[in-house]
């Protein structure tokens, strides 16, 4: 069984245990505390999620749990609140 595949089997076990599910244009995060603050520098707008208690769907990381962690991106984030 590759890496990828055992991501996706641990994303399958840990999803329940998450409250949002975060998705930007590089990576996915499931999370229990998220913060999303739209911030302005001249007339650029960009995002910044505060994530705590998350899971970051990254195969190259060896610890995919982290207590917290800041993503800023120009990009667009959706939030979907999982039930």
């Amino acid at each position: 069984m590759d890496d990828l595949s055992k991501m996706y089997q641990e994303y399958a076990k840990v999803y329940p245990k998450f409250k949002y599910l975060v998705e930007t244009q590089k990576r996915k995060y499931l999370a229990n505390v998220v913060n999303l603050k739209a911030k302005n520098i001249n007339k650029d707008v960009y995002f910044e999620v505060e994530l705590t208690d998350i899971w970051v769907m990254d195969e190259t990381r060896p610890s995919r749990f982290l207590p917290s962690a800041k993503v800023l991106t120009f990009s667009d984030v959706n939030i979907e609140e999982i039930k």
